[in-house]
């Protein structure tokens, strides 16, 4: 179950994707935003070196930020990036998106249950993906759900 941290990145991640595109017109807007999400950043790092990698690495990747804040992200990245945490994190949460592409969306998103769902498949699956990713310690959570099998 995502907690509020899981929440609050995502919804920072959601919300800087749109923002920067009319930045001549959403000024405060982009203060406001830059004001909180700094701080949050940076209180981030100290809880969990993966996820501030993570959201990083999006923020760079994804979202066309401008200004202190692009810098600011930045910086803080290719400092994050120096941790093999961190690294282990961000490459485990893309085998992790390859993972649900390429398998549990075969399954269709209408809320049906998994018919096909090869528990035994899923749990090798996710132990090589726990072996090769062990640095990245939040991710186990993670990886232990999902090799269980679902309702059917």
């Amino acid at each position: 179950m995502p907690d509020s941290r899981d929440i609050t990145i995502g919804m920072i991640w959601m919300y800087a994707q749109g923002l920067y595109e009319n930045a001549s017109t959403r000024g405060d807007e982009i203060e406001t935003f830059e004001k909180r999400v700094l701080p949050w950043l940076k209180d981030l790092v100290s809880a969990s070196i993966g996820q501030a990698a993570y959201l990083t690495h999006m923020l760079n990747s994804d979202c066309r930020l401008k200004g202190r804040l692009k810098q600011e992200i930045e910086k803080i990245h290719t400092q994050l990036l120096q941790s093999k945490e961190a690294v282990a994190y961000i490459q485990g949460t893309d085998a992790l998106d390859d993972f649900s592409e390429t398998q549990l969306a075969r399954y269709g998103s209408h809320f049906k249950p998994l018919r096909e769902h090869k528990p035994k498949k899923f749990e090798r699956m996710m132990a090589r993906l726990e072996k090769t990713y062990e640095k990245a310690q939040d991710l186990e959570p993670v990886l232990k759900a999902l090799a269980k099998p679902t309702h059917r």
